[in-house]
């Protein structure tokens, strides 16, 4: 049984060609509906959006869409009947939709004719595509490997320093007096040479004896302790004797809680520690700094040496 929406209203032709040339089935519709209207005698067809809309059964709101965009593009030519007559006269350039049809053609035929030979085309494009991948993908993969080793490099200095005095003040200035060595290769150095353990065991184990938390021996208290002997002159005993010193003595126990901090006030302790000895009011760890310092001179002489530390007490 048919449909009566299929029997009563007006047939609109539509030819698949046009609607390849103009590339839209409701362009063709519309251009064809025009075309039929049209004046033999002028070419040109009157009539209104709303009229060519309802003829063709869309929108008039798509049919001012769809007809203006043709007009732009030279396929209609819209204009007034006359100049005192704003009736709409339309004209069809069937030139330009030869045109397209003839680019259409072509566009069809040349993808044809792209299809040649495309087992060897696809070979061809996946194996350029997969080197051009991997290439980058190493390039990536390096790259990232090396911004992620520096950044955990980064971390772990901080880390380290972070877990270190927080008054190691003069840090810099010791890497910079040892020129022409690397961090690795001084860790090395200093971890195998017996003096220098000795005295950052030493001021790390008077630390824990006054009820604070014992310190981390790190490189840079090596750092200290080894430019103290190498580079300040100062002998083993001198050392020594300032650690115990600075550790029975009320002020500077809670300032002296690193190696690089011993290494930094040296002088100023030994300063101090002249004037308590000459003093005439001296006091108790003035005393036991002279008593050791005298024994350190002792030791030093016997083994035919000179301690800097030894303007202590005279």
């Amino acid at each position: 049984m048919s449909s009566g929406l299929l029997i009563h209203d007006e047939f609109v032709a539509y030819f698949p060609s046009l609607g390849r040339a103009l590339g839209s089935v409701e362009d063709a519709v519309l251009v064809q509906s025009l075309w039929f209207r049209r004046d033999r005698n002028t070419g040109t067809t009157t009539a209104t959006v709303a009229e060519l809309a309802a003829a063709v059964g869309m929108t008039e709101r798509t049919a001012r869409r769809r007809l203006g965009k043709m007009a732009d593009a030279g396929v209609l030519e819209k204009c007034r009947a006359g100049a005192y007559d704003a009736t709409t006269v339309w004209s069809v350039h069937l030139d330009r939709i030869r045109a397209n049809a003839d680019m259409a053609n072509m566009a069809t035929s040349t993808c044809q004719n792209e299809q040649v030979e495309p087992a060897i085309l696809a070979t061809s494009d996946v194996a350029n595509l997969a080197t051009s991948h991997v290439a980058n993908l190493a390039t990536s993969h390096v790259a990232n490997l090396a911004t992620s080793h520096v950044a955990k490099l980064a971390t772990s200095s901080s880390l380290q320093e972070l877990e270190e005095d927080n008054k190691n003040v003069g840090a810099a200035a010791d890497a910079a007096t040892i020129p022409g060595t690397t961090p690795d290769s001084t860790l090395e150095k200093t971890a195998e040479r017996p003096d220098v353990e000795a005295l950052c065991s030493r001021l790390a184990d008077r630390i824990a004896a006054n009820g604070s938390k014992r310190p981390t021996i790190t490189k840079r208290w090596r750092d200290s302790a080894r430019l103290m002997l190498d580079t300040d002159g100062r002998t083993l005993a001198d050392v020594m004797a300032a650690i115990d010193w600075s550790q029975q003595d009320a002020f500077w126990q809670s300032n002296i809680l690193s190696m690089p901090k011993l290494r930094e006030k040296f002088d100023t302790l030994r300063l101090q520690a002249g004037r308590a000895a000459t003093s005439p009011r001296r006091d108790r760890q003035a005393d036991i700094l002279e008593a050791e310092m005298q024994a350190a001179r002792a030791a030093d002489a016997s083994q035919g040496s000179r301690s800097p530390f030894g303007v202590i007490g005279r």
